[in-house]
């Protein structure tokens, strides 16, 4: 389940690269900020090949105990899932609590030296 050696690609910004999927499930976490403190590093993840939703922590996937640093999953995980104590009202929403998709392909952006990485599962 971990990503494969990467392949670099050319330079173009994150959101330019991700119009050409325009259309198509996609994750991009974009880091437009060029502060030391943000990581310098925005990634696009597309090719969904598996999607979880729910609402309790025992229905979360499990990670590999090695990983390459890379994300395995993206999505959220909501208020709803904090304890049922503090638990307040429904959201208006009817979205579910977590959200996490696991993506086939991965293109990280190096901001400081310009260069794009593909990784593939």
């Amino acid at each position: 389940m971990n990503w494969q050696a990467p392949t670099s690609l050319g330079w173009e910004e994150p959101l330019a690269f991700a119009s050409r999927f325009a259309g198509l499930d996609m994750a991009l976490l974009y880091s437009g900020l060029q502060e030391p403190f943000t990581g310098g590093f925005s990634y696009l993840f597309v090719a969904p090949l598996e999607e979880k939703r729910g609402s309790d922590w025992t229905e979360l996937p499990t990670l590999p105990v090695a990983s390459d640093g890379l994300p395995l999953w993206v999505g959220y995980l909501g208020y709803g899932m904090r304890d049922a104590v503090e638990r307040g009202r429904s959201s208006p929403l009817p979205l579910p609590d977590f959200w996490l998709v696991r993506y086939g392909h991965c293109f990280r952006f190096d901001h400081g030296k310009q260069f794009i990485e593909h990784f593939m599962q």
